[in-house]
């Protein structure tokens, strides 16, 4: 699971998500990055508990920025395991800009123009993706999973951040279908 927060400099969390992975990179350079997301989603039925306490756990230890914790369920005791936490903005983090909440604009906000914000839990299913499709299709297994993740991407509500239509180059074209066949 992917958590991300963003705290302000007078300490008010302003957002928080919490997005069930699919797919993580296997690639000798991206071990450990998710690959495949989708927010808003989780097939298990206590996030309520986990999400408090991660809020609150924010909070104690009086941190400001953007972080994302990277989570696993336990399936044997019903419990969520926090792995580790990022005091940064990870590459993943991009769905947020697809759910309505860009984290470069709080950044803004809160340091330049001295903003409040009241918190926001973002529970707006998106999907998220770095590999093709067909990938998607053949490497996940849990099939309400894809079968949710296919539906979001039909419905628009699917995000890739390296496919940008402003940089259509031919080049990058190329480097994009490259990098679709080496996860295939």
């Amino acid at each position: 699971f992917d958590c991300v927060f963003y705290v302000s400099s007078k300490k008010e969390v302003w957002l928080q998500t919490f997005a069930q992975i699919g797919l993580q990179e296997h690639t000798g350079s991206g071990i450990g990055n998710l690959t495949v997301l989708i927010n808003g989603y989780n097939e298990f039925n206590n996030t309520d508990i986990i999400k408090g306490k991660l809020k609150d756990f924010i909070m104690d230890i009086g941190f400001n920025g953007i972080c994302e914790f990277d989570l696993k369920y336990d399936v044997r005791d019903g419990k969520f395991k926090v792995f580790e936490i990022n005091p940064r903005q990870a590459r993943s983090s991009y769905y947020l800009t697809k759910c309505g909440y860009n984290l470069a604009k709080c950044l803004v906000d809160d340091l330049i123009y001295n903003e409040s914000r009241e918190f926001v839990f973002i529970d707006k299913k998106v999907a998220l993706s770095f590999v093709p499709s067909f990938v998607v299709r053949i490497k996940i297994k849990d099939k309400r999973y894809k079968k949710e993740f296919f539906r979001l991407k039909r419905a628009k509500q699917f995000t890739n951040p390296l496919d940008y239509e402003n940089d259509s180059s031919r080049k990058r074209k190329i480097w994009l279908f490259k990098r679709g066949i080496n996860y295939i």
